[in-house]
């Protein structure tokens, strides 16, 4: 089974979201998304998710919280969310794949196409997380 994780950091206001252009996987080339990456050999989710949204922003994060897993046939993905003051790119931290802050309310059309509802569910408070989810698409 493949795991994977994915984090959202929003500003305190939430209203803007950090995401990152994708060059890899080739279905998601050019695409906005969540930080995140596979979990590797006996790593815990949320370790990897330090350690993928380090690796990707320069960010050290120790408060993300756990809002969702969604399950696939052969794949599984948690998601993340935290908040900090004020969102921004690190310039002097350098990735091959580019790290930008966009307005929740009108996320560019080159967004991933959940994100439009993933966002929203990380943002609602009034549910017991994580939520687990099913998707039947094979997408992966």
């Amino acid at each position: 089974m493949l795991e994977m994780v994915v984090g959202f950091l929003f500003d305190a206001e939430y209203k803007n979201v950090m995401l990152v252009k994708k060059n890899r996987p080739p279905w998601q080339d050019g695409k906005l998304n969540g930080v995140g990456g596979k979990i590797e050999i006996d790593e815990a989710p949320l370790v990897a998710m330090h350690r993928e949204f380090f690796e990707e922003t320069g960010y050290i994060i120790n408060n993300f919280n756990n809002f969702a897993i969604l399950n696939g046939a052969t794949w599984r993905v948690y998601f993340y969310e935290t908040v900090i003051n004020k969102l921004k790119v690190l310039e002097e931290f350098e990735n091959d794949e580019e790290i930008v802050i966009e307005k929740i309310s009108n996320l560019p059309e080159n967004t991933m196409f959940n994100l439009r509802w993933l966002i929203p569910l990380a943002l609602d408070n009034d549910m017991l997380r994580p939520v687990i989810l099913y998707d039947n698409s094979n997408l992966l």
